[in-house]
């Protein structure tokens, strides 16, 4: 898998190919070399959500995850786009009661049709720094301004993990309001390889353990109980461990095999990336056929008409 052409996900109807998604992927094993990719190496992304599992590395080497008790599900949560299930609530108002505050002292705005900011799918994350921010006594206050200094301390990590100076990266701001940064997709790969890697520090190879080790536990607070990521580290039992991302941009990490990757939808679309990732995971061995035979809806998902009749599906353009 080494073109420098993207990978091609087709939507049918019937015999039409009605529409095209293309992707470009890129996978890196534990030596953080690159061994696979479908498009443009250098291509400049945004990984958004897909980055959280990085982004939640400071919350264990800041000691302020240990400080406060806290437990696998909020590390979890941590990494988390979740949907505000009741078991995310009850963790994420757990949690506020660990370090003592309310929902308040958040940044991220609230999800649609609700008022509280515990709602929005970033909640665990915003959490997570509010946690390291109190536990390196820090002002909490507009802990998410690019300017603040745990953000400054975030890009420190981010930069010794990715290889990149994240100081000059070029950035926005995300959905829920935190700072949002490009980046090649090849450095993000190599960045998400170090979850698999040895060439690291035996401190920090326990702390991405512990995080691969939590998702691997409770996918449930990974993301929604039907959601494609929880599903998919489910039925693999964390062989095969995604992380949703908006626009496009996904994250997944095989651990028995050494092997991390980057996937990134040109147009945006998730439904390609699904399927994208799916197919690396299948390609690389980190999910049986039994298990495929599980996600089917998600390997080729169908296309339906108004009497819920299959029309079409989405599907890897045959080679």
């Amino acid at each position: 898998m080494k073109s420098r052409t993207p990978l091609i996900i087709e939507v049918t109807r019937g015999p039409l190919i009605e529409s095209v998604h293309e992707v470009i992927a890129v996978i890196a094993d534990k030596r953080k070399l690159v061994i696979g990719y479908s498009g443009h190496l250098d291509y400049v992304i945004s990984p958004r959500s897909s980055i959280k599992p990085l982004q939640a590395l400071p919350l264990l080497e800041s000691g302020a995850f240990d400080h406060y008790k806290l437990s696998d599900k909020h590390l979890v949560l941590a990494c988390a786009s979740h949907k505000a299930e009741k078991h995310h609530m009850e963790a994420l108002n757990e949690w506020l009661g660990l370090i003592q505050k309310t929902e308040d002292v958040l940044r991220c705005g609230p999800a649609l049709n609700s008022t509280s900011p515990l709602t929005n799918n970033c909640s665990g994350k915003h959490l997570g720094m509010v946690t390291a921010v109190m536990h390196l006594k820090m002002d909490p206050a507009k802990y998410d301004n690019f300017e603040h200094p745990y953000q400054e301390f975030l890009r420190r990590y981010l930069s010794e993990v990715s290889g990149i100076d994240f100081t000059k990266a070029p950035h926005g701001i995300d959905g829920c309001c935190i700072p949002t940064y490009g980046m090649s997709i090849q450095k993000f790969a190599l960045g998400l390889a170090n979850f698999v890697s040895d060439d690291v520090s035996d401190k920090r190879r326990r702390h991405y353990n512990r995080i691969l080790d939590a998702i691997k536990k409770h996918p449930e607070y990974l993301s929604g109980m039907n959601d494609f990521a929880h599903k998919v580290i489910e039925v693999s039992h964390g062989r095969a461990i995604v992380k949703t991302g908006a626009e496009g941009a996904y994250a997944g990490i095989m651990p028995q095999q050494g092997l991390a990757f980057a996937v990134k939808v040109i147009d945006g679309n998730a439904r390609a990336a699904e399927v994208a990732c799916l197919h690396i995971f299948k390609r690389y061995g980190a999910l049986a056929p039994a298990e495929l035979d599980k996600l089917k809806d998600f390997v080729e998902p169908p296309v339906f008409n108004s009497r819920n009749e299959k029309v079409g599906v989405i599907r890897v353009k045959p080679m």
